[in-house]
């Protein structure tokens, strides 16, 4: 996943492109988006540790890419859907 270019005006009237730096983390609003799910659910599965996280500020907390994007094609394999209990998200 990259961010969106960037679109720089030069003098001579002319555009540069520059491409969009990778992203590594997201944060749970973006996350939200990536799965089409809602807060409650990103953040269930963050207390359950089903995605891992960091928090580098104690509002704040970062999911790496790599987990989201794991965690949705698994959650997408019908053979995760087979009836099989799952861990309990509730303590």
């Amino acid at each position: 996943m990259f961010s969106p270019p960037t679109v720089l005006p030069q003098s001579n009237g002319t555009f540069l492109l520059k491409p969009g730096k990778p992203i590594r983390e997201m944060t749970v609003k973006q996350a939200m988006g990536f799965l089409g799910v809602g807060k409650t659910s990103v953040y269930t599965l963050l207390n359950s540790g089903m995605l891992p996280h960091r928090r580098p500020l104690p509002s704040k907390i970062l999911i790496p890419v790599d987990a989201l994007e794991a965690y949705r094609h698994k959650t997408n394999d019908p053979e995760y859907w087979d009836g099989k209990p799952r861990p309990s998200y509730r303590k």
